[in-house]
């Protein structure tokens, strides 16, 4: 079987996984690993173990982007704290200018907008944050909500 005739027939399939998972970030490096497993699946196809090559793709495609992610969680990554700035090993100019960025955006959230944000960032879960705002869950999840795009107009 051709290549190019796979690509052409699950193309479509890895950009929707790609969307499914609401990779944003790195959605290009993604996409690039999803094509070089696609191909070398194809050179591992046996029809005699599987007799439909579609649904082998499907499965398999799946799985490793699931596999990739979690390579990808041990990673460290550059934590930021807001709570706690001076902690973060990043140069003073970073540490400067993201206070700065921050402090703007903190006056477009309300004061329980911003005490679900700390808590968030702290690692509350909802229902954590929750009893300890002593609200209900559904006010959380509008807090979060509007939180979330009252941050999103200002940083865009």
């Amino acid at each position: 079987m051709l290549f190019n005739n796979v690509y052409h027939q699950f193309n479509k399939y890895i950009h929707y996984l790609l969307n499914k998972y609401h990779i944003r970030y790195n959605y290009d490096e993604y996409y690039q690993l999803m094509l070089i497993r696609l191909w070398q699946l194809t050179s591992q196809y046996n029809a005699s173990l599987n007799p439909n090559f579609s649904t082998f793709i499907i499965f398999r495609l799946n799985y490793y982007l699931i596999d990739l992610f979690r390579k990808e969680q041990p990673k460290k990554s550059v934590e930021i704290s807001i709570l706690n700035p001076s902690s973060s090993k990043l140069p003073n100019y970073i540490l400067n200018d993201f206070n700065l960025i921050m402090e703007e955006a903190w006056k477009h959230l309300t004061r329980q907008e911003q005490q679900w944000l700390i808590l968030q960032i702290s690692g509350y879960k909802q229902y954590e944050i929750a009893q300890h705002m002593h609200v209900s869950l559904s006010s959380v999840k509008n807090y979060k909500r509007n939180a979330r795009q009252k941050l999103q107009r200002f940083f865009t």
